[in-house]
């Protein structure tokens, strides 16, 4: 899809495009031939001479190398995946061995960028210094924080079993244009209200304020629930936590990092200002203590880094009343506070029984978050992201679409008839042709000049000694 968007693709792999490589070959390795068949390299430079071969074989090997390239790209594979009939098939695979190998070569490192709002506060603790530099800083601090985790089998179950879900809905309202619209602007609030029946409760941090806004707000509570469930269940133990709880965060620091380093790709807002805003309060809450030395006779105060799990601890014994009426007036648009709130609302869930799983909860309305954002994204902007093996969230875009989760929704038979089997089979004999046999009979009109010249020079000399 990239190639078609921002390359010349469409002519290369096409029947003219080929024809024109297969030109260019053959003039390239036709004019080495004859260069050094007629040309006398006696009586020339030496350094001339050798600068004209390594000119012409350089041509020569881009040639093939684009003959490579082309070969064994994916305009080719599908191509071939095109072929239904056995023997043009077999055929190709005899003429290209070794296309069926490389053609499985890994596309998408399946794997998903993280940033934590968290660790990169305390990251900014301990390397403040850098902070005396003008720009150079605040770049090393993003991406010092800046980490990946792969894609595995959890999240992909979870997201494509929402998908399916929605896009069954659809299917039951016989693809409404207007029902597929008012599903794909849930963010949040479809799981919360038709699974779990908790909208009224959540709605506050979903439906009622920006997406933005919603995304730093389940961040920082899911960051919370995460390190407390950590540190008071499990014991520090990661590899006791609950799947749905490792999914939740590895969406929730995801979703961030589009927010921070990519934020073309969500929806329009100022977003940026409230991480700043965040961030700074962050910065300038209890993420470090102050401790007390015995040095001697004197008592010396120093400043110990806290654990992301105690940094987490702190903000959630944080009085949400009384702070918010401490900076009651304050035209900061951070919600660190407000994150907190909805962490404690959601470790309440734990506590009756009738409610789901609060990871539960998370894990889908981070899926929910995911798609939502993924149809608001444009579609410029997947296409940016192709060249890199493209986003988590254009993967998902693409997927909602072969679903039939779109506002623009088509299917479209494509028909492999008769007709352009035939062409395809005089593609391969004309590619063969040449490749194969054009270059040996140049090569062989050049063997009988030469030696038609050799014949005409003897006689001359013959002639000449004669006289």
């Amino acid at each position: 899809m990239y190639d078609l968007l921002y390359t010349k693709a469409a002519i290369v792999y096409s029947r003219l495009g080929i024809l024109f490589r297969v030109i260019s070959f053959i003039a390239s390795v036709t004019a080495l031939v004859l260069f050094s068949v007629i040309i006398d390299i006696h009586a020339y430079s030496s350094i001339d001479v050798s600068i004209t071969y390594i000119l012409l074989i350089g041509a020569v090997v881009l040639e093939v190398y684009a003959f490579c390239v082309i070969l064994f790209s994916d305009w080719t594979a599908l191509w071939y995946a095109g072929l239904r009939k056995i023997n043009l098939r077999s055929m190709c695979c005899a003429t290209f061995p070794c296309h069926s190998i490389l053609a499985n070569r890994k596309r998408w490192s399946r794997s998903m960028a993280q940033y934590n709002l968290v660790s990169s506060c305390l990251q900014q603790q301990r390397w403040f210094g850098f902070q005396k530099l003008p720009w150079i800083g605040d770049l090393l601090e993003k991406y010092r924080c800046l980490s990946w985790e792969d894609v595995d089998m959890d999240i992909e179950e979870l997201i494509f079993r929402q998908l399916v879900e929605k896009s069954n809905e659809i299917k039951d309202d016989r693809f409404n244009i207007e029902s597929c619209r008012i599903l794909l602007a849930k963010r949040g609030d479809y799981v919360l209200e038709k699974r779990y029946g908790l909208h009224d409760q959540f709605c506050w941090s979903t439906t009622k304020v920006e997406f933005d806004h919603s995304l730093l707000l389940w961040h920082i509570a899911t960051d919370l629930c995460y390190y407390s469930d950590l540190d008071d269940i499990h014991g520090g133990d990661v590899n006791k936590l609950d799947s749905k709880c490792k999914t939740s965060k590895c969406l929730s620091d995801y979703m961030l990092y589009l927010l921070v380093f990519n934020p073309s790709m969500l929806p329009e807002g100022i977003g940026e200002i409230r991480y700043r805003d965040t961030f700074t309060e962050a910065l300038r809450f209890s993420l470090y203590e102050e401790v007390y030395y015995i040095d001697g006779p004197i008592l010396e105060r120093r400043e110990k880094y806290l654990r992301k799990s105690e940094a987490c601890k702190a903000l959630l014994q944080v009085n949400f009343d009384a702070a918010q009426e401490a900076i009651k007036g304050d035209k900061s648009q951070s919600l660190l506070l407000y994150g907190s709130r909805l962490a404690k609302q959601l470790k309440s869930l734990e506590i009756d029984n009738n409610h789901p799983n609060k990871w539960d909860v998370i894990s889908e309305v981070w899926v929910e978050m995911l798609t939502y954002a993924s149809n608001k994204c444009r579609w410029k902007e997947h296409g940016q992201q192709l060249r890199k093996g493209g986003e988590l969230l254009t993967h998902v875009r693409l997927l909602m679409v072969h679903l039939g989760l779109s506002e623009q929704y088509r299917i479209q038979n494509v028909k492999f008839d008769e007709k352009n089997i035939g062409y395809l089979k005089l593609d391969c004999y004309l590619v063969c042709f040449f490749i194969v046999l054009l270059p040996a009979f140049i090569l062989c009109c050049c063997v009988g000049f030469r030696d038609a010249a050799c014949k005409d020079c003897c006689k001359k000399k013959q002639g000449t000694s004669q006289v």
